[in-house]
């Protein structure tokens, strides 16, 4: 239970410091991209599943990365990333799968 825990609150982690959607296109935009992030911005992204594998069972797993940190002009940043999987029905039921790493950058 201590790693869904673990996994639930990088996920929040993720989509609380995601940078905001930005649609693209709309009413006058004429099919104008949005534009593109500022390089000081925070990224970040979540997701997830479900798959059913023959002799195992069904399993759900989520994922997430996020800069958790970036200097003002951009040029280095520490990245997480986060990921949680568990069999959740058939002869495998219980057997989970996680794993994450923090890794950091520094553009010269």
């Amino acid at each position: 239970m201590h790693s869904v825990t673990v996994a639930l609150l990088l996920c929040a982690v993720c989509a609380a410091t995601a940078s905001p959607f930005q649609p693209q296109g709309g009413p006058g935009a004429r099919g104008s991209p949005a534009p593109a992030p500022r390089d000081n911005q925070r990224h970040g992204g979540i997701g997830g599943g479900i798959q059913r594998d023959k002799g195992v069972g069904t399993s759900v797993h989520v994922n997430g990365h996020a800069d958790v940190w970036r200097s003002r002009d951009g040029s280095a940043r520490v990245h997480a990333e986060g990921n949680y999987g568990q069999v959740v029905h058939g002869p495998a039921k219980g057997m989970k799968d996680y794993n994450g790493m923090v890794t950091f950058e520094k553009k010269f």
